[in-house]
């Protein structure tokens, strides 16, 4: 049996503040600055699901927990089916997660209580992704459900940065990653390597993730000032 769904509500609870607020911002998501992420019918039947496979263990219970403090909308055909169940609270999950695989989701947080100080890394990029964004070890922070720092996300869309209008969402500006001279990543077509994760460390008084991001900025087989960074070299 796979992993993968149980780990999927574990992220869904972290990313949402426990139900309270909209997900963390990522990658392609041009619908996310409608808001209430964390009120569709899509993450609403995913969790409904899990509460109804797994009833008795704390998965499914957190599940349920999830569904009652988002509200999340969900189809008809699956209410009908719902049996109801009871909830759990998000004491026992731990404040810290992290994911090795995919992008290296890294979440960290002070509690399950407000106003709680969250955080999300994602340290990597993850493979056989078409679309993918220059986020490699991008940040972002928040308090409760206010942002004090946030990526911007969206597939074509340009925000304003350096120069009004002409960043495009996908690139390393729009992220919180380092740069250099304004220049962030190079495109990952191009990249000499994906990055790293070199070290993590969660503990009860602090959390650090160790990230090598070097072979993400030089770049190879293409000279085109729009898929590199020409600070960072060949």
């Amino acid at each position: 049996e796979t992993l993968f769904y149980r780990e999927a509500v574990d992220f869904v609870i972290h990313s949402s503040h426990g139900g309270k607020s909209d997900l963390y911002p990522y990658n392609d998501d041009a619908n996310w600055k409608n808001g209430n992420s964390s009120k569709t019918i899509y993450l609403g039947n995913f969790m409904t699901m899990a509460a109804i496979l797994w009833p008795n263990e704390a998965v499914g219970k957190h599940a349920r927990q999830w569904i009652t403090t988002a509200s999340p909308s969900s189809s008809t055909q699956l209410k009908a089916v719902d049996p109801g169940g009871s909830a759990q609270s998000f004491a026992d999950i731990s404040l810290d997660r992290y994911s090795s695989g995919g992008l290296a989701s890294f979440f960290s947080r002070s509690s399950w209580t407000d106003p709680a100080v969250s955080t999300w890394w994602t340290l990597k990029t993850p493979s056989r992704v078409g679309h993918k964004h220059r986020d490699p070890a991008s940040w972002q922070i928040r308090r409760g459900s206010d942002f004090l720092s946030r990526e911007s996300v969206g597939y074509s869309e340009t925000i304003t940065g350096d120069k009004p209008n002409t960043n495009k969402v996908s690139g390393a500006l729009a992220h919180n990653v380092p740069t250099y001279n304004g220049f962030g990543q190079v495109d990952s077509a191009y990249w000499k390597g994906s990055p790293s994760v070199t070290e993590t460390s969660l503990q009860p008084e602090y959390t650090y993730a160790a990230v090598n991001l070097s072979n993400a900025y030089q770049y190879q087989n293409t000279t085109n000032i729009n898929y590199i960074n020409p600070y960072a070299g060949a």
